[in-house]
């Protein structure tokens, strides 16, 4: 059963009941009426009567023998004028004489019933107390609405009745009549209502309704390309106000279709950048790790050689002072010394050479160092990037969210998906919180192993100053050799210069030898840190793959929607 039908079924059950409510009522009503209508037309019916038979015939009331008299003139079986009065009052009449009627136009099966005897409650009523009685009395088995008037004679005594009177039945039928025509009249009234409620309800209710009825299951469907009819929108009634509500539902899921869509393509190309930035880092950092490996295998073999300087400049401070010792047998010693000298002097060419070799070694360290830290630098801008694109990520997952939230129970999927979208940016924006410590660490170890290799690198230039000054000193030793004599004070003083100064130079190699190993040490940092930097840049990549999933099946889902 369609709407329209159980609407009408509806309007017909209640008009049929409110119809049945008011013909009982009316019944009720007219019952009363009438019966009122009844008694106040029987109370002037009899009036009427008595008033004709007093000017017919003058005089009293009286009982003369067994006879009833109005006057002079007999009653007893004057039908005549009982018919008469009949004919005004169009109701039965009857005159009794005291309790027995007389005179009557009611009749039992063809038969008038004279002799017959009135009902005891109008006896006691009107012949014993001499009251009118007016109401439903039975009449010979059958009930009518009566009137009895007493009639008295001149001496006031009750000698009779005058009755008239209506059979209920007939009152009945008038008012059964009276609903019949009232039925059949709402009978037509309501199929003409029935009718035109129908055609009424199918324009204004049923119509919108299948209307609306269809547009919801478009858009269930995920099609959102028809548009509403202005034939509804323009209606004033309730149902042009669900119109445009459905209008503007329907053009906020487009909206809303739009935005994640907009968003979905934004999001893949953002994870496809995303993972191309974290290979390239990938391969920065495996590369910095490279790197970074030769200087620690540089700065260990640059403490070999420290040493064996240290070795060599020991070894040359003992000669020194076995130089200064004998120096006081320098004549008897004298080739022996110049040998030594000679020796002397090639070692300390040596150790020129290793000291000019250290000094390039540091400089090329310090640049290294130096090309690091820029490095570093630009891995910090990236991270810096990745950080921004993890918040738009995320900024984006929280507008997915609240669009899918908009779209109820449409949008249940979408809201898992931008759930998953904003942990996977909370995961990449940690993981490159974690990056840029980890390089801002590099950065300050960077700084303190430049700081420390330029102290080295000054520590080896004042180192070749004084070796370059030994050199001189050895050559000075070499000229005072072939001039013993007139040079031996001048050569005492160079080699006592000497022995003074080789303290200095030992120290100094000591802590070139130590700011070397710390080279070591914090080029091995470097390493691992870029070994860390290369795993997170491998789940920076996975991420913005899981990412680039998401935004696609975000957009398989998105694309079963037709805006």
């Amino acid at each position: 059963m369609n709407t329209t039908r159980r609407i009408v079924l509806i309007y017909l059950i209640v008009t049929i009941l409110l119809v049945t409510l008011i013909c009982m009522q009316v019944r009720r009503d007219y019952n009363s009426l009438v019966n009122g209508n009844f008694s106040n037309l029987l109370n002037t019916s009899s009036k009427l009567a008595l008033k004709l038979i007093d000017s017919k015939y003058s005089g009293p009331w009286n009982i003369v023998g067994e006879k009833l008299y109005k006057g002079n003139h007999l009653i007893d079986e004057n039908f005549f004028m009982i018919y008469e009065i009949k004919e005004i009052v169009d109701g039965e009449v009857t005159i009794f004489k005291e309790d027995t009627r007389i005179a009557t136009t009611v009749t039992v099966d063809g038969k008038r019933q004279v002799g017959t005897k009135a009902s005891p409650e109008v006896i006691e009523e009107v012949i014993k107390k001499g009251d009118e009685y007016s109401g439903k009395a039975e009449v010979l088995g059958m009930e009518y609405a009566t009137k009895y008037v007493p009639l008295i004679d001149s001496k006031g005594q009750v000698v009779g009745m005058f009755f008239v009177g209506v059979p209920q039945g007939y009152i009945a039928k008038l008012i059964d009549n009276s609903i019949y025509n009232i039925i059949k009249g709402s009978i037509v009234l309501i199929v003409i209502a029935t009718i035109f409620y129908n055609i009424l309800i199918r324009m204004r209710i049923v119509k919108p309704l299948e209307m609306i009825k269809e547009y919801f299951e478009l858009m269930a469907s995920g099609d959102f390309t028809k548009e509403i009819s202005y034939e509804y929108l323009n209606k004033k009634d309730e149902f042009g106000q669900i119109s445009i509500s459905l209008k503007n539902m329907q053009n906020s899921l487009k909206q809303i279709i739009f935005n994640i869509r907009e968003r979905s393509n934004e999001l893949g190309v953002d994870s496809v950048k995303l993972a191309a930035t974290s290979e390239e880092m990938s391969a920065f950092a495996q590369e910095l790790a490279s790197t970074m490996q030769q200087i620690a295998d540089g700065a260990t073999s640059q403490a070999q050689d420290l040493t064996e300087i240290t070795d060599s400049l020991i070894e040359l401070t003992n000669n020194i002072e076995i130089i200064h010792r004998e120096l006081q047998n320098v004549k008897t010693e004298m080739g022996k010394a110049e040998d030594k000298a000679s020796i002397g002097k090639k070692e300390v060419d040596i150790l020129v050479k290793s000291i000019e070799q250290i000094r390039k070694t540091f400089k090329l360290s310090i640049d290294k160092i130096g090309a690091l830290t820029d490095s570093i630098k630009e891995i910090s801008g990236i991270t810096e990037i990745i950080s921004d694109i993890s918040e738009q990520t995320n900024l984006l997952a929280l507008n997915a969210a609240i669009e899918a939230a908009r779209a109820g129970e449409h949008g249940r999927g979408f809201a898992v998906v931008a759930d998953e979208v904003r942990k996977l940016a909370e995961e990449s924006k940690k993981s490159t919180e974690r990056i840029a410590d980890l390089v801002s660490s590099i950065i300050e170890d960077s700084h303190e192993v430049t700081y420390a290799s330029q102290n080295a690198r000054q520590a080896v230039k004042e180192q070749t100053k004084s070796v370059e000054s030994a050199v001189k000193s050895f050559g000075d030793i070499l000229a005072s050799v072939e001039n013993i004599t007139a040079l031996m004070n001048k050569t005492y003083s160079a080699i006592d210069k000497s022995v003074k100064s080789k303290d200095a130079i030992v120290k100094r190699v000591e802590q070139l030898s130590a700011v070397t190993e710390e080279n070591s040490a914090a080029t091995e940092e470097l390493a691992a840190s870029s070994e860390e930097l290369t795993a997170s840049s491998q789940d920076v990549a996975t991420t913005a793959q899981n990412l680039n999933v998401l935004a696609e099946d975000l957009m398989e889902v998105i694309s079963k929607f037709k805006v």
